[in-house]
């Protein structure tokens, strides 16, 4: 699902990055974006340090929630083909975070929202039904 691995090791203390909603039959994930060694794979020394640069002052570690059904990613691990091992799936949703981490992924009030806790203290509810629909999100 993240088409680059999350380091465990970069957060501090407990995460949850991965919630199921019974009710809606969906489920939520923290993906990263862009791979953290791309800057390895500029040509010139000077591009790999721009790209780090940027990802530094940005503070930015290329972080998504990723949103889809049950039976999609259900469906995905049954027929699917692997490649290097793995098993690509393409969420039905996918909202860029920007430069915050989050910590916690978790669906409430009957799967009917979608809260998001970060590091630095805030948290975002978002309605689930809009999420899932591809013309609009809705934070309340």
């Amino acid at each position: 699902m993240s088409p680059f691995t999350l380091d465990s090791k970069s957060f501090a203390g407990t995460v949850s990055l991965f919630a199921v909603a019974n009710f809606k039959a969906a489920f939520a994930a923290v993906v990263r974006t862009v791979d953290p060694t791309a800057g390895q794979q500029y040509g010139t020394a000077l591009q790999e340090y721009i790209f780090t640069m940027l990802q530094k002052l940005m503070n930015c570690d290329f972080i998504a929630i990723a949103l889809g059904s049950t039976s999609s990613i259900r469906n995905t691990l049954k027929s699917g083909t692997v490649d290097d091992g793995l098993v690509p799936y393409q969420p039905q949703r996918t909202f860029d975070l920007g430069a915050d981490r989050p910590v916690v992924v978790k669906f409430a009030a009957r799967d009917e929202r979608l809260l998001v806790g970060f590091e630095a203290g805030p948290i975002l509810v978002f309605d689930v039904t809009a999420f899932l629909n591809p013309d609009t999100v809705s934070r309340s």
